[in-house]
């Protein structure tokens, strides 16, 4: 008998590994999940990171919790027993609704889909889709609902009761709402968002990819097609418990501070130009450089001397660096990407 049930165990971790290897993933909900395919470029990056995962859609438009819950097909499809992960996607402005009415509204269908999911595969996974703020808020509903009036605070709410969610039922979350906040707080210039200011763009898909990825696999991306979003998703997923769900005005911690007496921001003390593989400055007073990543650490310093100072950027890592620079005029600090180059 012990034998039959130490063959037993070693089947249901085997099984148990291969299901963490190459899991069939069910994604259930709206046009957030299809437009641009997320499930299959979700499928793509996993292959070029050398994993496989399979995957089922259920999307309809507009679709919100409530909608799922009284949908036989969902109900019917989400207690098969070949599914690994369950991906739950709520309605574009649902999940940020008022407290009360998120709570009547919301929070108890998200709950039941859950449950049912996890009553019927007890190892398996449910992962909450955070989604993002419109572009410019919600116009719309800004009048009755303050927190809709801009992207940061339409993405604050979604991200708080999405977090909620995941802690009080247990399940994981892919933040792809906070990856973007962090993208745009880097580089506004990259545009996530599609013509309607609510769907994702291309970019934004393959960001929420990414996210999915390192979040399915506890990995991160490496030598991807977008070496940008990769440094996002990456940075995030890594410090997600970490991050505030509002990224308007973050910064990374452990930024230098200018000594006692300091000016900052004397912008006419330095000219700054960047190239593919340096950062050439142009300085009116001697001073100090330094350079961060995006975990605060310090990967280059040195002196500025009054004139042509150059700083070689080839043994940077391609993502998102801050170049902080003193002297006895005062300080500035800038946000620059590093493309690592071939």
């Amino acid at each position: 008998m012990k034998k039959i049930y130490l063959l037993f165990s070693v089947l249901c971790l085997s099984l148990s590994l291969m299901a963490q290897e190459n899991p069939k993933i069910l994604f259930i909900g709206n046009s957030y999940t299809y437009v641009n395919d997320l499930p299959a470029t979700l499928q793509q990056v996993a292959r070029e990171q050398g994993r496989e995962l399979s995957y089922y859609t259920i999307a309809p438009g507009g679709a919100q919790f409530a909608t799922h819950c009284n949908n036989n097909t969902v109900m019917q499809e989400i207690i098969k027993p070949e599914y690994d992960i369950l991906v739950l996607q709520g309605q574009s402005q649902e999940v940020a609704f008022p407290p009360f009415q998120f709570q009547q509204e919301v929070y108890p269908y998200a709950q039941q889909l859950c449950e049912i999911f996890q009553n019927a595969h007890p190892h398996g996974r449910v992962i909450f889709y955070m989604t993002w703020g419109y572009r410019y808020g919600d116009a719309i509903n800004c009048q009755f609902y303050p927190p809709f009036c801009s992207f940061w605070t339409f993405s604050e709410e979604l991200c708080n009761n999405y977090t909620t969610m995941a802690q009080d039922f247990e399940a994981e979350i892919a933040p792809c709402g906070k990856a973007w906040q962090w993208s745009i707080n880097q580089d506004s210039t990259v545009v996530l968002h599609s013509s309607d200011n609510s769907h994702p763009s291309m970019e934004g898909t393959l960001l929420n990819a990414y996210v999915f990825y390192n979040t399915i696999f506890s990995d991160t991306i490496t030598n991807s097609s977008n070496a940008y979003l990769q440094s996002i998703a990456n940075y995030v997923t890594q410090n997600n418990d970490s991050l505030p769900c509002n990224l308007e005005n973050y910064t990374i911690p452990d930024t230098p501070q200018p000594p006692e007496g300091f000016v900052n921001n004397v912008e006419s003390a330095y000219n700054i130009t960047y190239s593919d593989n340096s950062i050439n400055i142009v300085s009116f007073v001697e001073g100090e450089y330094f350079v961060y990543n995006n975990l605060g650490h310090k990967v280059l310093s040195g002196s500025l001397s009054q004139g042509n100072t150059i700083i070689n950027l080839n043994n940077l890592q391609t993502g998102p660096y801050i170049l902080y620079l003193r002297s006895n005029k005062g300080s500035r600090s800038e946000k620059f990407i590093h493309y690592e180059k071939n």
